[in-house]
């Protein structure tokens, strides 16, 4: 990591140790990272359980844009949609998940699993729009 990634840490978030234990997560070995994950997984049988995510600041504040430069806005913007169709997304998997509770029969179990499994990926899609959307807006110093 640079000396401006560094920065640009300590500017989001203010423990003053983060960047070094950053580096030190970068340097480390493929194979550490690869038993850190397996240790990190989720028996096979258990769901992914999504959580709706809201925004509030940019909600109560949305008539306010109209003052800030247009890149920032249509940026902004998108990231309100987007995370929109995220809790869409989030709301069907809560949908499904709930009815692999019911008495399914063995053909609309599968369907049902076969959604759950699609509105999860479409999910995670979503999410990282709404990240790099994120990523994408430039902090002022």
């Amino acid at each position: 990591m640079g000396a401006s990634d560094h920065s640009q840490i300590q500017r989001l978030n203010k423990n003053e140790k983060l960047p070094g234990v950053i580096d030190k997560l970068l340097a480390a070995p493929d194979e550490q990272f690869a038993a850190l994950a397996e240790t990190q997984k989720s028996p096979e049988d258990s769901a992914l359980a999504l959580v709706p995510y809201s925004a509030p600041f940019l909600e109560t504040k949305f008539a306010a844009l109209s003052s800030l430069d247009t890149e920032l806005q249509n940026r902004l913007y998108e990231i309100r949609a987007n995370l929109a169709m995220l809790n869409h997304d989030v709301e069907q998997a809560q949908f499904y998940f709930r009815l692999t509770f019911g008495d399914l029969s063995e053909g609309n179990c599968g369907r049902v699993l076969q959604n759950l499994v699609g509105v999860h990926k479409k999910a995670a899609d979503r999410a990282q729009i709404v990240a790099d959307g994120i990523g994408k807006i430039r902090w002022s110093e």
